[in-house]
């Protein structure tokens, strides 16, 4: 009775990677620069996409063009959160 003979592989070490110092990954949060300007949200998310021109999509009519302005309008709020969150957002009496 003939067994089969397996290819032998050869056995490979894996390269360990030197871990790298976070403070230097990441680099000096002191030297970060201070925002001094707030942002007021956009009124309309897909101006700027609008202003392109109709989404090439054959046959599909305006419903790409409504997925995407919903998708533009959940982005911009998810924007409008962050900035909220560092206190970024200017309010309607500093407009």
């Amino acid at each position: 009775m003939t067994q089969s003979r397996r290819p032998q592989r050869k056995s490979r070490r894996r390269k360990t990677s030197k871990k790298t110092d976070p403070a230097k990954f990441w680099g000096d949060h002191d030297a970060v620069p201070k925002l001094g300007e707030k942002i007021s949200p956009s009124t309309d998310p897909a101006a700027v996409v609008r202003s392109l021109g109709a989404i090439p999509l054959v046959g599909q009519h305006n419903q790409p063009e409504l997925l995407f302005s919903v998708l533009y309008e959940r982005s911009v709020g998810l924007a409008t959160a962050l900035a909220a969150s560092a206190d970024l957002v200017e309010g309607p009496e500093e407009a």
